[in-house]
């Protein structure tokens, strides 16, 4: 279906006890247009409802009790909703607290060509207490998580998808290795080309939106929350705990000592996969935790100039994918440490 007149579902929706998958998505052209997924939306819904699908409905504002019915739903698909964003997904959040759901799509939930697109802790508290195993958040436009903002998601995550964001090296990096149930992350860059933009966002849909001043880096979200955000995020904690400035600037540590750049992957990460993402290095001396198990590292298609190195930690790594990269230079010990390297694409 191409959305519904009504944006409460109705007392004969409980009847459909059969129904597991519902599909009310729409189209770029289509006549989807809930907007608003209130607390009662789903009061009277399909009891063994499984997947459901509201991808491009127009949706701008989730209550935060608008889920809690739904407590057998396993897939929920909130994709090409560029409205809604980070803030009020993670209200949305809330009512799928200890419910079934395993798989969470929320690709395009930014305006494509927006500015300043992060994540705060405050936007993922909720999902700590989900059981929450894969996320697609493709194409947002993200550039970075705020420190803590990975430590929110829950221990049962094993599989994310950030393909079409900007993300950058950040202090956010020094959570990865509290994801302890990560397996596979794909990152890749934009795979499609883009249309020109039809039309002109206002700044307050993108920096001021987005409640941050980068130079500063000082988080206030009372100037730019909306009104509707406002009734939103009063709904879960019943203050607007938002209007607070955060008294400690955003301070990026320096991981660097020396010449020795340290990372600490996911103690169960197997498989990182970052193509086509015009990531522009040359890569020196890194240090990587031993106590790792990644077996796969892709970074074909980008622009990496040197592979100086060495790099050390990688001692299960198998495959390791350089292609398609503008690297002139290789030391004759940049491999050293890939002892257990069976598959090395360098075209």
């Amino acid at each position: 279906m191409d959305g519904l007149k009504e944006t409460r579902f109705k007392s004969g929706f409980g009847y459909l006890h059969s129904l597991t998958n519902l599909s009310l998505l729409g189209s770029e052209d289509g006549f989807c247009d809930i907007e608003i997924l209130y607390n009662d939306t789903f009061k009277h819904h399909p009891p063994a409802l499984e997947y459901l699908n509201l991808s491009n409905c127009n949706i701008r504002c989730i209550e935060a009790d608008a889920f809690s019915p739904l407590r057998t739903l396993q897939i929920l698909d909130l994709s090409h909703n560029e409205d809604l964003g980070f803030q009020r997904l993670g209200l949305a959040v809330y009512g799928l607290q200890g419910s079934a759901l395993h798989t969470l799509h929320i690709n395009h939930i930014h305006f494509k060509y927006a500015l300043c697109i992060f994540i705060t802790k405050e936007d993922t508290v909720y999902f700590k207490n989900t059981s929450i195993t894969s996320i697609y958040a493709n194409y947002n436009s993200l550039q970075f998580f705020s420190p803590g903002a990975l430590l929110n998601m829950p221990d049962s995550l094993e599989f994310v998808s950030l393909d079409g964001n900007h993300l950058g090296f950040g202090a956010y990096l020094e959570d990865l290795n509290n994801l302890q149930g990560l397996k596979q992350v794909r990152a890749d860059g934009y795979t499609h080309h883009r249309k020109t933009p039809a039309h002109y966002r206002s700044e307050e849909n993108e920096c001021i939106h987005n409640a941050v001043e980068i130079c500063r880096g000082n988080f206030s979200f009372c100037s730019s929350v909306t009104s509707s955000d406002r009734e939103c995020y009063i709904f879960a904690n019943g203050t607007d705990s938002r209007c607070r400035k955060q008294k400690t600037p955003w301070n990026v540590p320096d991981p660097v000592s020396g010449n020795t750049t340290y990372f600490v992957l996911p103690p169960y990460l197997t498989d990182f996969r970052s193509r086509q993402n015009q990531i522009y290095y040359r890569i020196t001396r890194i240090d990587i935790n031993s106590n790792n198990v990644l077996t796969r590292l892709d970074l074909s298609q980008n622009l990496l100039t040197a592979l100086f190195g060495p790099v050390t930690g990688l001692n299960n790594l198998q495959y390791l994918d350089l292609s398609d990269n503008l690297a002139n230079h290789i030391s004759q010990t940049f491999f050293i440490n890939f002892t257990s390297l069976q598959v090395l694409p360098i075209e």
